[in-house]
């Protein structure tokens, strides 16, 4: 299982003019935040007002508190200077998911290192996809509204890969078909030339 499977997000309700003291300089709370919990990613997403994480499942849990414990000391910070932490416009991840029966195609779907799935979780504005294949489904999360979107750009993407497979494999056996049609047509006349 890759280490970026699972995903973990916390409600940012500091300014965020703020958050770079959450962050760190060129990322450097972020990055310890990464090496002490274990987990692949960690990213804050302005558009949505959250910090995004990505890891293993059993490493989310603790990444999740230490943003928590950053973010909270801000607060406190804030509260301290007497600026008004506004906790409007935050955003809920829910979750749905996407039943593929056919898997035949889910590596050209989710594409090399993901990325077509990358493409379209930025494109579609989820917040994260992934292929549960115990359960032959992508798992979705994200804010309900971007769903709809998320579900159509993976269909798509399916529909075209099963038909350039189907049309290269129409050309391949049209060509092999016309290929032993002239060895037939060939060996007929060197045949008729030897008689």
């Amino acid at each position: 299982m890759e280490d970026n499977t699972f995903y973990a997000h916390v409600h940012v309700d500091i300014p965020h003019e703020y958050m770079k003291h959450v962050i760190g300089k060129h990322g450097r709370w972020f990055k310890l935040t990464m090496e002490k919990c274990g987990v692949s990613s960690i990213w804050f997403n302005k558009h949505r007002n959250i910090v995004e994480i990505w890891g293993p499942f059993t490493c989310l849990h603790s990444a999740v508190n230490e943003i928590r414990y950053r973010i909270q000391r801000i607060k406190e910070r804030c509260c301290t200077l007497e600026i008004a932490c506004d906790n409007t416009d935050v955003s809920h991840d829910e979750y749905t998911e996407l039943l593929i029966p056919n898997n035949e195609y889910i590596k050209l779907i989710i594409g090399y290192k993901g990325i077509n799935l990358k493409h379209i979780t930025r494109t579609s504005g989820a917040s994260f996809i992934w292929y549960d294949k115990q359960r032959s489904s992508f798992q979705i999360w994200g804010e309900p509204s971007c769903f709809e979107t998320t579900k159509k750009m993976i269909i798509e993407k399916m529909n075209k890969i099963m038909n350039e497979t189907s049309n290269e494999t129409s050309n391949e056996t049209s060509n092999e078909t016309s290929n032993e049609t002239s060895n037939e047509t060939s060996n007929e006349t060197s045949n008729k030339k030897t008689l």
